[in-house]
């Protein structure tokens, strides 16, 4: 039988079609349809005949196609904000803070381009609040969906800033936004003023007046509220309802919550609603405050709200900015050639909430997780869709899990899914795609197929070395040999002259051009001990020096690293350290000079990556810098932060020139550097601050260190070689024996007198070195 469908539906679904197939001819057929619709025709049209003749132009047609459902009844329109409000409002006070909201709504009101990708925007994330209500990764949770949401009428309740409501503008769904604060409403609306699909009202979600008339209503980092706003005696229970009686039969509820039993909560990670730490893990809520739920929980209240059933996906590192997304049962559907847990592994890596503290580690813990199949119960956030048709799913055949590359930029921007396969060596496919266009991702264009790699990432090896205690430098080195081994194989044998641009002649071996993301993290040890190269996705226009590929594997491994087991030399707890220190073992060196070069060409893949435009000159060597790493500890331990100031003649100290190291006041001796700059110039002056609380610190060592390792200073533990000491009394040491610094305040300082001739031979890389045991104690 010919199916049909009223002459709207059919211009709809024709509009579809033209865009998902990426046809630039305008089609005939749409443009007959929209001449009847201008004319009120009630008729049909075969919209298989119809939908096979298409068009690409769909943004200059949805004003007259997919428009979304009328407000006009039941709210005025103010044109200056372009927000429908109900003539009086309700006080609604959840917000970022005014300052934090005027920044974000200055932010999108002066861009000329406001799409997801927008660069104006990029630049304006600069702290958590700007970058969740403005990154295009906040799409990521909605993606595995985009063939379902793709212009149906989406109801999305509490939507913020606009990020997500951006992203199912662009993706054509017709889309009403509710959100109870004017502010925030007045800037989705702006995020959104070129999409004619999409509109904001400015009301509670529990008063939205029009219901059974969506195809989908989102409950995005909402539910978790609704004791705080909504009254009654469940306000939870109510919420749901609410939302599914807004819902068409067949209609679906996507919830995005996070899990009252989350991995990283029960390592000490603080919840986000202000209730505390281990308020979800101890059941801590009250009836006015925050609540989240554990997955079987949560999928009972959904099931008493009247839902057929729930397919509850977990997105990780949670559901803020996710960028890998794991189907349901994925782990008990997979063949056991999937590393499952290596992925996840990398998700920590990804989150940038991480908490500082970790009681244990993630990265290792989350492997085990996913091989006893918790990983639904245990995963940091529920997205879970809850269906009013029995038997309805949303899962792809097959799918296992979706990853996305995170912090990109439009043209780098990709979509990873990996699916079941029996018909492959490892029964599992991984599918890859751009997804710049995010109108083109609703439908099945672009994807290209590639082998599935099974096996363990290199990367992750390092984990089971830096998470036991007391490691040395010897014990990382065995674990890098395979990574050197594997990139000394691929050493260029023939000469390279003429190749490489000036500035680079200096160096003897050189790898491939596409070597440049030949990091550890990229780099499978195969079941049978074998080595395979994976996503070498970065490559130059001209043979790259081994110290390059080298450095920049060190780099990016090491900079994902927040917490460790202590070592037994707490100097390599500084990455800069043994970072080099690893190269020298090798038999490589990075000099300042080196580090210049290297700089640049990572900053140029920086920018590239996340779609922003290169600074002239590169970036500074700050930029190559890694930071010190936290230890492990079961009982707390009060810290201090040790920090040195720097100012050039005539400036002042400030903390855009300083360093900072934390200092366990434990009573041990600790070894660390503060990094200087490269140049202070005639007059300048450093100022060491030992602690930021009271105590009393013991010192063995002041000395200032150069790249390779030479004292070009030496503080001779006596009261002429400082000076400006306030809040601290000195009692010198004698004969270059300990000294004590006595903290009495929160600011202790003194200003060291250093020679100038001294001053002169700073460069990058010198550090201020010492050697301090401290305690603590009350005033």
């Amino acid at each position: 039988m010919t199916k049909t469908l009223p002459l709207q539906e059919a211009a709809h679904a024709i509009a579809k079609a033209s865009v998902l197939a990426g046809r630039k001819d305008v089609s005939s057929n749409l443009k007959h349809l929209l001449d009847k619709l201008g004319t009120g025709a009630d008729e049909s049209w075969n919209a298989e005949v119809a939908g096979s003749d298409i068009c690409e132009e769909f943004f200059e047609l949805q004003s007259r196609v997919c428009f979304p459902i009328g407000l006009s009844a039941w709210y005025a329109f103010d044109e200056g904000l372009g927000v429908y409000h109900r003539e009086s409002l309700a006080e609604f006070t959840y917000s970022d803070g005014d300052e934090v909201e005027d920044r974000i709504f200055n932010a999108v009101k002066s861009a000329e381009q406001v799409g997801l990708y927008s660069k104006e925007l990029l630049k304006h994330q600069i702290d958590w609040p700007s970058e969740y209500h403005l990154s295009a990764d906040r799409a990521n949770l909605l993606r595995p969906f985009a063939n379902q949401l793709a212009f149906g009428h989406v109801l999305e309740l509490g939507c913020g800033c606009g990020a997500v409501t951006r992203y199912l503008g662009e993706l054509g769904a017709r889309v009403t936004a509710v959100e109870g604060s004017p502010r925030r409403a007045a800037i989705a609306a702006e995020r959104c003023r070129d999409l004619a699909n999409v509109q904001v009202a400015v009301d509670k979600i529990e008063s939205f007046p029009i219901q059974g008339k969506y195809d989908v209503v989102t409950l995005i980092g909402v539910l978790e509220y609704s004791r705080v706003y909504v009254e009654g005696d469940d306000p939870v229970q109510q919420v749901l309802e609410r939302a599914r009686s807004y819902l068409k039969p067949g209609g679906v509820l996507i919830v995005a919550i996070e899990n009252q039993l989350g991995l990283k909560y029960f390592a000490g990670a603080p919840e986000d609603h202000g209730v505390g730490v281990m308020s979800g893990i101890n059941d801590l809520y009250t009836n006015d405050s925050p609540v989240t739920f554990g997955r079987l929980e949560l999928e009972q209240r959904a099931a008493s709200a009247g839902f057929s059933h729930a397919e509850t996906f977990s997105p990780f590192p949670d559901y803020k900015l996710p960028n890998f997304i794991v189907a349901p049962e994925a782990a008990e559907k997979a063949p056991h050639t999937w590393n499952l847990g290596t992925l996840l592994a990398s998700s920590v890596s990804a989150d940038r909430q991480r908490n500082k503290n970790s009681l244990f580690s993630l990265r290792r813990a989350w492997p085990l997780v996913a091989k006893n199949r918790l990983v639904e119960d245990l995963a940091n956030s529920h997205l879970m869709l809850a269906h009013t048709q029995p038997g309805n799913t949303w899962q792809e055949k097959d799918s296992l899990a979706y990853y996305y590359s995170p912090k990109r930029g439009a043209s780098t921007s990709q979509e990873l899914a990996f699916h079941k396969n029996t018909s492959t060596e490892s029964g599992i496919s991984v599918w890859r795609r751009n997804i710049g266009n995010t109108l083109l991702t609703a439908g099945d264009a672009g994807w290209r197929e590639e082998p599935y790699q099974p096996g363990e990432v290199h990367s992750d090896l390092l984990q089971a070395v830096l998470q036991r205690p007391g490691w040395t430098l010897d014990m990382v080195c065995e674990w890098a040999e395979t990574w050197i081994t594997s990139l000394r194989r691929a050493v260029m044998p023939e000469c390279v002259e003429g190749l490489v641009p000036e500035g680079w002649q200096g160096y003897q071996t050189w790898l491939p051009a596409h070597f440049l993301d030949a990091a550890p993290r990229n780099l499978i040890i195969k079941p049978d001990d074998s080595t395979v190269w994976i996503d070498l996705e970065w490559k130059r226009e001209h043979p790259l020096p081994i110290e390059l590929v080298v450095f920049r594997g060190l780099f990016v491994t090491f900079y994902g690293i927040k917490t460790v087991a202590a070592p037994a030399n707490t100097e390599l707890l500084d990455g800069n350290v043994l970072l080099h220190r690893v190269m020298e073992h090798f038999g490589y060196k990075a000099t300042a000079g080196d580090l210049r070069l290297f700089s640049k060409v990572m900053h140029s893949i920086a920018c590239h990556a996340e779609g922003r435009v290169p600074s002239e000159g590169g970036a500074s060597l700050d930029s190559v810098r890694l930071p010190v790493w936290s230890t492990r500890t079961l009982k707390p331990t009060l810290t201090a932060d040790c920090t040195v100031y720097w100012r050039a003649q005539k400036q002042g100290f400030s903390e855009e020139r300083s360093c900072h190291h934390p200092l366990a006041l434990d009573g041990n001796k600790y070894t660390f550097g503060l990094h200087l700059p490269e140049a202070l110039g005639e007059g300048g002056e450093l100022r060491l601050d030992i602690s930021n609380r009271p105590g009393v610190f013991l010192v063995d060592a002041l000395e200032l260190v150069n790249a390779d390792g030479n004292c070009i200073w030496q503080w001779a533990h006596d009261g002429e070689g400082m000076t400006g000491v306030a809040q601290m009394k000195l009692l010198p040491g004698q004969g270059g024996s300990t000294s004590v610094f006595l903290s009495e305040g929160y600011d202790p300082q003194c200003i060291l007198r250093i020679p100038e001739p001294v001053f002169e031979q700073l460069a990058a890389g010198t550090v201020l070195r010492l050697v301090v045991a401290g305690a603590s104690f009350q005033l």
